[in-house]
């Protein structure tokens, strides 16, 4: 899901606990293809597949981050990482 000014902009649902589905991977990959486009678009994400770095902050293989409901934490010092960045 992305989210702008408070209003969701892109939205994939996913059945099981809101992480995956029973779907064949086809058909996610080319649901995958308008919210990807929009995230770029009016977002101005940079990555070929915005969603999918998300994914993997998430597991146990990157021990200095976290992803939780408050932002990036920064596991090793307990610190919200500050993760907007303003462009010069």
């Amino acid at each position: 899901m992305a989210v702008n000014s408070g209003k969701v902009i892109a939205n994939l649902p996913l059945e099981l606990a809101g992480l995956m589905t029973t779907k064949p991977a086809e058909h996610i990959v080319s649901k995958l293809t308008k919210p990807h486009e929009i995230v770029r678009t009016k977002l101005g994400a940079i990555l070929r597949a915005p969603f999918m770095q998300t994914q993997f902050i998430t597991l146990p293989t990157v021990p200095q981050l976290g992803i939780t409901d408050k932002g990036l934490i920064d596991t090793q010092k307990y610190k919200i990482i500050d993760s907007i960045v303003e462009a010069e």
